[in-house]
């Protein structure tokens, strides 16, 4: 049994609250510069020999717009698209780009606002999906996931990085000592989210029983194919 000391044992998803107003989300943006830096980091030394010149890259709930930003730059020769269904974020987002095209930042780079049950994107128009953290935010994983497959080209890969809950909880005890700030939103988010179990069920729920999911420290790791 995981959680022990945590109480993780159960998952309590989040409340359904979006960011109220433009510097709330601006705030969120701030946290996610550093919080977010290393899982993101991490993403990009996974996904770089994926990407081939010319490629479509979906990053699927781009959140303040950090990691299509950081792809996008790094791959020049890609399009990169980030799609958020939370409006003031990705207004965020928006910022965000122009402060990397006055920077002449490299890169192909558009944001949108939709779905991420209902993507406003083509069937097998992406040669890599990218996610971040989107399980435990998304209202339904399962359709979610199911998108992700759809707009992916057939020999295109998803990748999704997601919290585990049930992560070792040495590590959730650095983390907290790490983390100077959002102690109480960092635990809502970790009690949200779901244990390697729970994924590989959501997975066969899905009709994905051919994808893998491996935990690695605080993230599950979830692709369409292994790389």
């Amino acid at each position: 049994m995981f959680g022990r000391l945590f109480g993780l044992e159960e998952r309590i998803p989040l409340k359904e609250e979006r960011i109220k107003d433009l510097e709330r989300a601006r705030g969120y943006d701030r946290v996610s510069r550093i919080s977010m830096r290393f899982p993101m980091e991490n993403i990009i030394k996974d996904i770089k020999d994926l990407i081939k010149p010319g490629d479509a890259i979906l990053d699927a709930g781009s959140q303040s717009g950090l990691l299509t930003i950081m792809t996008a730059g790094l791959h020049p020769d890609c399009e990169v698209f980030g799609l958020e269904e939370d409006s003031l974020l990705n207004e965020v987002s928006e910022e965000n780009l122009t402060l990397a095209t006055l920077s002449q930042s490299p890169g192909k780079i558009e944001f949108g606002c939709g779905s991420l049950t209902n993507m406003p994107i083509d069937n097998e128009s992406a040669d890599l999906v990218i996610s971040y953290m989107p399980l435990f935010r998304v209202s339904d994983p399962v359709t979610f996931l199911k998108e992700c497959k759809r707009v992916c080209k057939k020999n295109g890969t998803v990748f999704i990085y997601d919290m585990a809950r049930d992560a070792d909880e040495g590590t959730i005890s650095f983390i907290l000592q790490y983390v100077s700030s959002g102690h109480e939103e960092f635990m809502q988010s970790l009690h949200a989210s779901y244990s390697l179990t729970e994924v590989k069920e959501l997975l066969k729920e899905a009709g994905l029983d051919d994808w893998t999911v491996t935990r690695e420290s605080l993230n599950l790791k979830i692709t369409s194919r292994e790389i």
